[in-house]
């Protein structure tokens, strides 16, 4: 991709002050974009540094504190705060990373533990896209990222994480057949496998072995920037402009289990 691929273009990464995220947000910027928003849930301190990482390559950049509890309203503030804060009309790319990881035994499975999880990984990427159409520019890429979990059993502990994955990918196969012509838009999955994030670091050492040497052809967990890569690839930077409606897979080779 060339260094200016995505010049005065208008990006909002979720979940961005670290990880997966924080690495697309820095990509973007790195690439030309106008102006990067990021969101963040509680650590405010870790937010401000991936801004100042963005502002330090010259493109602008605003960090946007969201709930656990996402909903309509939530949702059109990150979209207006992000068009106030850069002074445009329009945005170009939304990127749908922010998720929740988080393990259960099946003894532990409860309504509330259930709702939680689809409130992060399902809800609040549809009520994003939702707030993001009126305003998303022709040419524009909605990316959501999924996991390998949507696609293969990965234990028990990861039933209902899995799950809300695998519901997030249908429903982007379902919003880019909706949106995608009227638009003229794109509306993609990338789905990692193993990545070396905190985030997996919280899984039990055995289900992390078991992804290095069981899942990839390099017995190794991937890296933040090899997702950035494919994502900037299927956001337009890399003439991805004929896949829609379809999943990306970063995994390394990754075999089903």
């Amino acid at each position: 991709m060339a260094s200016n691929s995505f010049q005065g273009k208008i990006a909002i990464v979720t979940g961005a002050s670290r990880g997966i995220g924080r690495e697309i947000a820095i990509q973007f910027a790195k690439k030309g974009a106008q102006g990067v928003a990021i969101t963040y849930l509680s650590n405010a301190k870790v937010a401000e540094s991936t801004v100042s990482e963005i502002e330090a390559t010259g493109s602008k950049a605003i960090a946007i504190q969201t709930p656990a509890n996402f909903d309509t309203a939530t949702a059109e503030s990150v979209i207006q705060k992000t068009l106030q804060a850069f002074s445009v009309t329009g945005i170009d790319i939304l990127v749908n990373n922010a998720g929740n990881m988080s393990l259960y035994p099946m003894g532990q499975l409860t309504a509330e533990v259930f709702h939680t999880m689809f409130s992060t990984n399902v809800l609040a990427p549809l009520l994003l896209t939702q707030a993001t159409l009126p305003v998303i520019d022709p040419g524009g890429s909605i990316i959501n990222i999924s996991s390998r979990a949507a696609r293969v059993a990965v234990g028990g502990q990861a039933t209902l994480y899995a799950a809300s994955k695998a519901a997030l990918e249908h429903m982007t196969r379902n919003l880019a057949t909706a949106h995608a012509a009227e638009k003229k838009i794109t509306i993609n999955n990338v789905m990692p496998g193993g990545i070396e994030t905190d985030m997996i670091s919280t899984a039990p050492q055995a289900m992390i072995d078991r992804v290095k040497n069981d899942a990839t052809a390099e017995k190794r967990l991937g890296r933040v920037d090899e997702v950035a890569d494919v994502v900037l690839f299927v956001a337009g930077g890399g003439g991805a402009r004929w896949i829609n409606g379809d999943t990306i897979s970063v995994c390394g080779g990754a075999a089903m289990w």
